[in-house]
């Protein structure tokens, strides 16, 4: 019974430790890709004032991440002005969400109250690096300024120098006093579109099925069953939250001859409200889809950790770096890789559309990450218009019964 206690103890520590984790301010990126943070000079010029330690390679240049220090961001592009634009648009739209915040967001005081009344003990996130009103602004940023796509600007570029073609995605993050534009550089293959027209193109058979379902249980299954067979994951689950935080598992679709004798079969299970920390929801209700390219794969540091003595914020960073609490959970379960999009309805976390690897991972592209979020925001709107839908009825049942 004392080994037992003991046990629960620590459980319930680690649970603590992982919800006080700063996930955002990790100081490492998924080595599928280069990050590198630039800070506008005096004159204008975009500096380079932090890098992944796997720049060079990805940006096919043979010195390490330190000489990346103080360069000017656009040398190692083939086109500057193209660059210029791409981190302009960053700018422009992150001086808009800004101001969409300020407007018409007079909900944000009783929200704090709320926030302060759950989130106890949670400014030891920030103890050595922002005061409470830093953390505030950072929560309330999540929780109203709507998700990182607002923010993002991104386009295929081309090296200085190479044929190689990259994805290039660049969000503008306030630092301090002043701000940084984080900027995420992947290898794509050239003829990868990321334009949503030709995405959605590639979606119409789940377009189509969506609107001829008529409950959320066979709303949830389709979109599983299409994205698992787009994707190439293993499996695919929708997973919803309840009013207390805690979530089940309400759709799954597996590969056939999926080996359930190995790995558990997760349609129905429940889990409780800590398996899903309160900083990673929050954050999901920002950046709304998360890609672990590989369990396994090392990640890679940035360099220096610290800019101007803080930590950067990667909140809209695809490439942000992953938890050890979450590297541990899906090692536990056998995922090797796995991806996550988050359901938004009427503005609230609903669930989540998960999928899972088990097999050798694979790297998805930026063309297949625009799938699974429009995927969620498929769902998210059919959900939203089956809600209305029953309320409607619901309405009219008062009404005749009045009549």
């Amino acid at each position: 019974e004392g080994g037992e206690m003991e046990v629960a103890a620590a459980q319930r520590d680690m649970y603590k430790r992982c919800e006080l984790e700063p996930i955002h301010l990790l100081p490492t990126v998924q080595d599928v890709g280069a990050v590198v943070a630039v800070q506008r000079d005096g004159a204008g010029v975009p500096r380079i004032v932090q890098a992944s330690r796997n720049a060079g390679r990805i940006f096919r240049v043979s010195f390490d991440w330190s000489a990346f220090l103080g360069e000017d961001l656009r040398v190692f592009f083939s086109d500057a002005a193209q660059i210029d634009r791409l981190l302009e648009k960053a700018e422009e739209r992150a001086v808009h969400v800004a101001h969409q915040t300020y407007q018409g967001k007079q909900e944000l005081s009783q929200g704090m109250d709320r926030h302060r009344e759950s989130d106890q003990g949670m400014t030891v996130w920030w103890q050595g690096w922002y005061g409470d009103s830093e953390r505030d602004a950072y929560i309330r940023a999540c929780d109203v300024a709507g998700p990182s796509e607002k923010r993002w600007a991104r386009g295929i570029v081309s090296l200085a120098g190479h044929d190689e073609s990259c994805f290039l995605t660049a969000a503008h993050v306030k630092h301090g006093d002043a701000g940084l534009l984080v900027v995420e550089v992947e290898e794509v293959d050239s003829a990868v579109s990321v334009s949503a027209s030709s995405v959605l193109e590639s979606m119409r058979q789940l377009v189509s099925e969506i609107q001829v379902v008529d409950t959320v249980g066979d709303l949830c299954n389709t979109v599983a069953r299409n994205m698992r067979e787009m994707s190439g994951y293993d499996r695919v689950m929708v997973y919803k939250f309840r009013e207390d935080g805690s979530g089940c598992v309400v759709a799954e679709s597996t590969v056939d001859g999926f080996d359930f004798d190995r790995f558990q079969r997760f349609l129905g299970v429940c889990f409780p409200e800590n398996d899903v920390p309160a900083q990673s929801k929050r954050l999901f209700q920002r950046n709304r889809l998360r890609v672990v390219h590989s369990v396994a794969t090392e990640q890679v540091r940035l360099e220096p950790a610290l800019v101007a003595g803080l930590p950067v914020d990667h909140s809209d960073t695809r490439l942000r770096g992953i938890s050890g609490f979450y590297t541990k959970y899906l090692e536990n379960m056998g995922v090797t890789a796995s991806a996550t999009a988050a359901i938004i309805v009427e503005g609230k976390l609903w669930g989540l559309l998960t999928c899972h690897c088990y097999g050798e991972p694979f790297t998805v592209d930026p063309s297949m990450r625009m799938k699974l979020s429009i995927a969620s925001m498929l769902l998210q709107n059919a959900i939203e218009a089956h809600d209305r839908r029953t309320l409607q009825k619901r309405l009219a049942r008062m009404d005749a019964l009045l009549e």
